[in-house]
């Protein structure tokens, strides 16, 4: 697909800024990053549809306006280390890269990390790590962070991973705790410790290929 800037400038302006105004770092990240080559090869034509991609035969990636959604409140700049769970083929981290100072991927699939790290690789993002890990324990390695993304949904959010947020730092969830939702659940560490809010809930079924 080798016109993909026509198309992820379409997917900006009709599926993302109608719905989550994100700061101009963002755009372009979801401009200039190739979500195409981060699905399975016989989807790549329809990447840039608003719902979810496979990437794997048992993973997808998130809908463009949810993502979007969903990291407009970690509130990145260009000097923050990222922690991001569950990276999948890595597309999210990529976006994460292009607009933080560094980038920690983790996942327990052998086989998306590699194909994550061979594809940053291709797009010169030096400054992305992948690891093969459990990411209910986070990566304590790097810490602290100054923004966690858990991009995979869960019930609950491991006091582990909150341990590892720098001071004032921000920790983005999905919570499936109340089914048929999933909640968007921004955590920070403030002086007097965690703090935590509810700040977006959707279906179940947006994260689901029909």
């Amino acid at each position: 697909m080798q016109d993909f800037l026509k198309t992820t400038s379409l997917m900006l302006t009709n599926q993302i800024l109608p719905v989550v105004a994100i700061q101009e770092s963002l755009q372009m990240a979801f401009l200039e990053t190739p979500r195409h080559e981060f699905v399975l090869p016989h989807f790549k034509d329809a990447a840039y549809m608003d719902g979810v991609m496979p990437c794997s035969k048992n993973r997808n990636l998130m809908p463009p306006a949810l993502l979007a959604r969903c990291l407009s409140y970690l509130h990145i700049d260009s000097c923050t280390n990222v922690l991001h769970l569950g990276c999948a083929s890595g597309y999210t981290s990529a976006l994460l890269a292009k607009i933080s100072r560094m980038v920690t991927a983790v996942d327990k699939d052998g086989e998306l990390l590699t194909r994550a790290t061979q594809l940053c690789q291709k797009l010169n993002l030096a400054n992305v790590r992948f690891y093969q890990g459990n990411s209910n324990e986070g990566f304590g390695e790097n810490q602290p962070y100054r923004a966690i993304f858990v991009e995979t949904p869960s019930s609950s959010i491991s006091e582990e991973i909150l341990n590892q947020l720098a001071p004032q730092g921000r920790c983005v969830a999905l919570i499936s705790t109340n089914k048929p939702f999933i909640e968007i659940m921004v955590y920070q560490r403030t002086n007097s410790g965690i703090a935590a809010q509810s700040v977006f809930k959707f279906e179940q079924a947006l994260l689901i290929r029909h």
